[in-house]
């Protein structure tokens, strides 16, 4: 029989019952033969068991694995307590025992807590469930960037190439993984044609637009006779396709040179104007400037045909090189056309120049927009 006067007492009067039904966790208290005295409050709701039900019980009927409790209770000189968290029901319970012992070391009896971790775990699974779809769509994206950068890379020129009485020079920094500049190169029997294109936004969006480009001008330039001509009808293919679906448009410069008349037509649809170079060192700027592609109701694109004596350049940027100071306390507005000046009166090439300063820029600064330079020299 086990004196009940004897081992509740402590549970049982007012400042320690008060105690124990205060507590947090639920507590099971069990004598040294490993029978249960006490259950708080919170143990009842807890292990959903009365005290008058488990009352001289053995302590291990509390729990969902007994053997491990008998364990604790057989070797009463274990150190270490039991930790275990076990499901009952459709709920978690995080359970501790271990002895309790006299200041002389003598086991005197078993202390469990019961606590329901269910909310936690229910919030454990569902991070975790969150982490694995979030990393099947990282996936998925990292995929559809890995596609886009292959194309990209795919359809840029190479960084040099010859045309019939010409040379071609061109460069690519994206500020993101992929971007949305794009050029484009074709050789011709007496020239070629050259076009530098800058698709609204920046990142994946932009880059997806870059094949869909290409696609157009491939379409276009068989049938095209002039700069301003193919940019009409690339204008026209665009605004079909985005049908007020949603906002698009293009910036874009298109040249066409011509080795025996030793000229270049050019055209703009919204781009920064190109720099003319002379063959006696002269610098200016080709002012020509025509609504982007895509915004629809263009009346026709203005384009000039220039007469290039050997020696002459042209080159051409998208605005992420312009831009490359706009946060300067004192901008210089021209600062690309002063420069250029400075590189040719140093009898320096000024397109690797360019190339060098703006790589120094992105050391202290990351570009915010994609760079994309182009030169044409005869």
């Amino acid at each position: 029989m086990i004196d009940k006067t004897a081992s509740e007492g402590p549970f049982h009067s007012g400042l320690g019952r008060s105690l124990f039904h205060s507590l947090g966790d639920g507590i099971v208290i069990a004598d040294r033969d490993g029978n249960v005295v006490f259950l708080n409050r919170q143990a009842e709701e807890i292990l959903s068991v009365a005290l008058d039900e488990i009352r001289g019980k053995p302590m291990d009927a509390c729990h969902r694995c007994p053997w491990k409790i008998r364990k604790i209770v057989g070797e009463s000189g274990a150190e270490k307590p039991y930790r275990a968290e076990v499901p009952v029901g459709d709920r978690w319970l995080s359970i501790t025992a271990t002895s309790l012992r006299s200041d002389s070391g003598e086991c005197v009896g078993y202390v469990m807590t019961a606590r329901d971790t269910t909310d936690r775990h229910m919030l454990e699974t569902a991070l975790k469930k969150s982490v694995f779809e979030l990393r099947e769509r990282q996936e998925k994206i990292d995929l559809q960037i890995e596609l886009a950068r292959t194309i990209q890379k795919a359809l840029m020129p190479p960084d040099a190439s010859t045309f019939p009485g010409a040379r071609v020079r061109l460069w690519n920094v994206q500020s993101q993984i992929v971007g949305g500049d794009l050029m484009f190169v074709r050789e011709e029997a007496d020239g070629g044609w050259l076009m530098l294109g800058d698709i609204m936004g920046k990142g994946l969006f932009a880059s997806q637009f870059v094949p869909l480009l290409h696609g157009f001008v491939r379409d276009e330039l068989p049938s095209a006779t002039t700069p301003a001509g193919l940019l009409e009808k690339l204008n026209e293919r665009l605004v079909g396709f985005i049908a007020d679906r949603f906002p698009l448009f293009v910036t874009m410069i298109c040249m066409r040179w011509k080795r025996d008349a030793r000229s270049v037509q050019i055209a703009c649809a919204g781009n920064e104007s190109p720099y003319l170079v002379g063959a006696d060192g002269s610098v200016s700027k080709i002012e020509l400037q025509n609504p982007p592609l895509g915004l629809g109701g263009a009346d026709g694109y203005q384009a000039r045909e220039l007469s290039l004596p050997p020696g002459c350049r042209i080159l051409c940027c998208s605005d992420g090189v312009t831009e490359v100071h706009k946060n300067d306390p004192s901008p210089d507005r021209d600062w690309l056309g002063r420069k250029i000046g400075e590189w040719i009166s140093a009898g320096r090439d000024p397109f690797g120049e360019l190339v060098g300063h703006l790589k120094q820029a992105a050391e202290s600064n990351v570009p915010h927009d994609d760079q994309s330079l182009m030169i044409l020299e005869v």
